[in-house]
Protein backbone atom coordinates (compact mmCIF):
# COMPACT_ATOMS: atom_id res chain seq x y z
CA UNK A 1 0.00 0.00 0.00
CA UNK A 2 2.82 2.44 0.84
CA UNK A 3 4.63 1.35 -2.30
CA UNK A 4 1.48 1.96 -4.32
CA UNK A 5 1.16 5.41 -2.79
CA UNK A 6 4.83 6.16 -3.55
CA UNK A 7 4.34 4.90 -7.10
CA UNK A 8 1.27 7.14 -7.51
CA UNK A 9 3.24 10.11 -6.13
CA UNK A 10 6.10 9.37 -8.52
CA UNK A 11 3.66 9.11 -11.44
CA UNK A 12 1.96 12.33 -10.35
CA UNK A 13 5.33 14.12 -10.12
CA UNK A 14 6.27 12.78 -13.56
CA UNK A 15 2.93 13.96 -14.93
CA UNK A 16 3.52 17.40 -13.34
CA UNK A 17 6.98 17.56 -14.97
CA UNK A 18 5.52 16.62 -18.34
CA UNK A 19 2.73 19.19 -18.01
CA UNK A 20 5.28 21.78 -16.92
CA UNK A 21 7.42 20.97 -19.97
CA UNK A 22 4.39 21.11 -22.27
CA UNK A 23 3.27 24.39 -20.69
CA UNK A 24 6.74 25.92 -21.16
CA UNK A 25 6.72 24.89 -24.82
CA UNK A 26 3.25 26.34 -25.32
CA UNK A 27 4.29 29.60 -23.63
CA UNK A 28 7.46 29.75 -25.76
CA UNK A 29 5.47 29.12 -28.96
CA UNK A 30 2.89 31.72 -27.93
CA UNK A 31 5.66 34.23 -27.21
CA UNK A 32 7.31 33.53 -30.59
CA UNK A 33 3.97 33.92 -32.35
CA UNK A 34 3.26 37.21 -30.61
CA UNK A 35 6.79 38.50 -31.34
CA UNK A 36 6.28 37.66 -35.01
CA UNK A 37 2.91 39.43 -35.00
CA UNK A 38 4.51 42.49 -33.38
CA UNK A 39 7.31 42.47 -35.95
CA UNK A 40 4.78 42.17 -38.78
CA UNK A 41 2.74 45.04 -37.33
CA UNK A 42 5.88 47.18 -37.02
CA UNK A 43 6.83 46.43 -40.62
CA UNK A 44 3.34 47.29 -41.83
CA UNK A 45 3.33 50.44 -39.73
CA UNK A 46 6.72 51.50 -41.09
CA UNK A 47 5.52 50.90 -44.64
CA UNK A 48 2.44 53.05 -43.99
CA UNK A 49 4.60 55.82 -42.53
CA UNK A 50 6.89 55.70 -45.57
CA UNK A 51 3.89 55.81 -47.90
CA UNK A 52 2.39 58.76 -46.00
CA UNK A 53 5.70 60.62 -46.09
CA UNK A 54 6.04 59.97 -49.83
CA UNK A 55 2.48 61.22 -50.40
CA UNK A 56 3.20 64.31 -48.32
CA UNK A 57 6.40 64.95 -50.24
CA UNK A 58 4.54 64.59 -53.55
CA UNK A 59 1.81 66.97 -52.38
CA UNK A 60 4.38 69.52 -51.24
CA UNK A 61 6.27 69.18 -54.53
CA UNK A 62 3.06 69.77 -56.48
CA UNK A 63 2.21 72.79 -54.32
CA UNK A 64 5.67 74.25 -54.79
CA UNK A 65 5.44 73.70 -58.54
CA UNK A 66 2.06 75.48 -58.63
CA UNK A 67 3.44 78.35 -56.55
CA UNK A 68 6.44 78.56 -58.88
CA UNK A 69 4.18 78.71 -61.92
CA UNK A 70 2.04 81.42 -60.30
CA UNK A 71 5.12 83.45 -59.39
CA UNK A 72 6.49 83.08 -62.92
CA UNK A 73 3.17 84.23 -64.39
CA UNK A 74 3.11 87.20 -62.02
CA UNK A 75 6.72 88.06 -62.88
CA UNK A 76 5.95 87.89 -66.60
CA UNK A 77 2.86 90.07 -66.16
CA UNK A 78 4.84 92.58 -64.11
CA UNK A 79 7.64 92.66 -66.69
CA UNK A 80 5.07 93.16 -69.45
CA UNK A 81 3.50 96.07 -67.51
CA UNK A 82 6.94 97.63 -66.99
CA UNK A 83 7.71 97.27 -70.70
CA UNK A 84 4.38 98.87 -71.61
CA UNK A 85 4.96 101.70 -69.14
CA UNK A 86 8.50 102.14 -70.44
CA UNK A 87 7.30 102.33 -74.03
CA UNK A 88 4.51 104.71 -73.03
CA UNK A 89 6.90 106.93 -71.05
CA UNK A 90 9.50 106.72 -73.82
CA UNK A 91 6.99 107.91 -76.40
CA UNK A 92 5.85 110.70 -74.07
CA UNK A 93 9.44 111.75 -73.36
CA UNK A 94 10.31 111.79 -77.07
CA UNK A 95 7.25 113.89 -77.77
CA UNK A 96 8.03 116.20 -74.84
CA UNK A 97 11.66 116.62 -75.90
CA UNK A 98 10.64 117.22 -79.49
CA UNK A 99 8.16 119.91 -78.41
CA UNK A 100 10.77 121.55 -76.13
CA UNK A 101 13.34 121.57 -78.93
CA UNK A 102 10.78 123.12 -81.28
CA UNK A 103 9.91 125.72 -78.68
CA UNK A 104 13.49 126.57 -77.84
CA UNK A 105 14.97 126.43 -81.30
CA UNK A 106 11.87 126.94 -83.30
CA UNK A 107 10.82 124.74 -86.16
CA UNK A 108 13.21 125.03 -89.07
Amino acid sequence: MVLEALEQIRKAEEKVRELKHVSKNEVRQYEEQKMKEIKDLQTASNQKVVAILEDLENIQTEQLQKEREILLEEAEATEKRFQEKYQENKAQMIEYITERVKKVYGSQ
